[in-house]
């Protein structure tokens, strides 16, 4: 799933959000990045 930092808008593809034209972020990535980097704090 991609997200708009800024709106909010979601989306199942890769790209630019449509209304505010910045790129979408990956939250799957992000959060297991965010899982692996507290596993090694551990």
């Amino acid at each position: 799933m991609y997200k708009c930092p800024e709106c909010g808008h979601t989306s199942n593809e890769a790209g630019t959000c449509p209304a505010c034209n910045v790129p979408l972020v990956n939250e799957s990535e992000d959060n297991t990045k965010e899982e692996s980097d507290a596993a090694d704090n551990s």
